[in-house]
């Protein structure tokens, strides 16, 4: 019994640990590094080195990238269902205002070869401003 109890405190007290850094990992990749309350679009990877972030006088200016295998219209769909639920208003086309801030959302062409694979990618930009 003294083995299966230590096994027991071995496993809370190393393990679970483990599993709570990986949750909190997780959630936190659910968002930009450099727009902390801007959701990502599921299946979708942060390219962390063109995130970009400064303090204006007028306001903050964020800029981060995201791509992965999902469709353009996935990600309008995704935006206009969230980012309202969020106090974004959706003002034109991929384009969203929210108290002294505008966040517009920019798409480039998908990549059809990732390592020697033919898939699509989708790149999408995000671009958080003052407004004007």
């Amino acid at each position: 019994m003294g083995k299966i109890f230590s096994k027991i405190v071995m496993f809370v007290m190393f393990v679970m640990p483990l599993l709570s850094i990986s949750a909190a990992r997780a959630e936190r990749d659910l968002f930009f590094s450099t727009i902390e309350d801007l959701p990502m679009v599921p299946k979708t990877t942060e390219d962390m080195d063109a995130a970009l972030v400064f303090e204006t006088a007028s306001g903050r200016v964020a800029e981060g990238y995201a791509s992965g295998q999902v469709a353009k219209i996935t990600v309008q769909q995704f935006y206009n269902a969230t980012l309202p639920q969020l106090g974004w208003t959706r003002i034109a086309v991929d384009k969203f205002i929210r108290e002294g801030e505008i966040l517009k959302i920019d798409f480039s062409a998908p990549v059809l070869s990732k390592g020697g694979q033919k898939t699509q990618y989708l790149v999408y930009h995000v671009r958080l401003a003052p407004r004007p």
